[in-house]
């Protein structure tokens, strides 16, 4: 694991990268636009990482495990929309694959000048995701933890590594269970 001094300059040059590379179509942008994509509690993050770790590369089998994850916590500040509330009356928040009504949002939010939303984990049931729309809405406050992430194709349960301690983790289906 890198020093800590070092990790803290890996958190800033992710943050930075994620503004600047070219990241494609996720759940509240069609790729026209980069979003910083964090949530209200750690185990909301790690369940949301851990959920693409797993479908882009661990469950094909081409890789067993991903080394070198950080989590870092973020100021988040500005203007914000809160679709938490009564968000179970709209499935379409949280829906697994089908994302237009979220890209809606998301381009909705930056002609309206929002910062960021408040919007419901779709991999993490009662958990909260903070989309971030502009870099000067954010900052790196403190690296909390390094880590690698694992896929157990005999359990087919996906877990986070840290030393020799492997924690499983839950990725739940929201939208199932609405």
């Amino acid at each position: 694991m890198p020093r800590k001094s070092g990790m803290i300059a890996m958190a800033q040059q992710n943050f930075l990268s994620i503004w600047f590379d070219p990241q494609g179509v996720s759940r509240y942008s069609d790729g026209t636009f980069n979003i910083l994509y964090t949530a209200t509690e750690r185990e909301c993050a790690e369940t949301e990482r851990c959920y693409w770790a797993v479908e882009c590369f661990l469950k094909s089998g081409t890789v067993s495990d991903l080394k070198g994850f950080f989590m870092y916590t973020c100021d988040i500040t500005g203007r914000h929309t809160d679709y938490t509330k009564n968000w179970r009356k709209n499935k379409k928040l949280v829906h697994p694959t089908n994302y237009t009504y979220c890209h809606q949002l998301g381009h909705r939010a930056l002609t309206r000048g929002v910062d960021y939303l408040l919007v419901p984990s779709a991999r993490k049931f009662r958990g909260h995701c903070i989309p971030v729309f502009k870099q000067g809405s954010g900052r790196v406050k403190r690296v909390v933890d390094a880590f690698d992430f694992g896929w157990d194709a005999k359990a087919q349960k996906a877990f986070i590594k840290k030393g020799k301690v492997r924690r499983y983790v839950t990725i739940d289906d929201v939208y199932a269970r609405l």
